[in-house]
């Protein structure tokens, strides 16, 4: 079964999504700054689980911000974007 969770950002209402099993997580989205990157990707290591991909929905700032702290974080992590125009 698949779970999915909001993750609220605090700065202007921008939301990530995870989407897990019980033993991989998908991030959707990565916040509007980095400090709110930092506080997902300890969350998304709270989980216990494997970061198995991080997904950009569109190519507005608030979505892929926090792209720097994952890839630092998570390296293994592959990038997956909805569309070429967002690379």
């Amino acid at each position: 079964m698949i779970e999915i969770q909001r993750y609220a950002g605090q700065e202007a209402n921008v939301n990530s999504y995870l989407l897990s099993d019980a033993e991989n997580v998908i991030v959707i989205d990565l916040l509007r700054n980095s400090n709110e990157a930092v506080a997902l990707a300890d969350h998304v290591e709270g989980t216990g689980k494997k970061l198995a991909s991080i997904f950009i929905s569109h190519g507005h700032p608030d979505h892929y911000i926090g792209l720097g702290v994952f890839r630092r974080r998570f390296p293994d992590a592959p990038v997956r974007v909805a569309s070429t125009d967002i690379r």
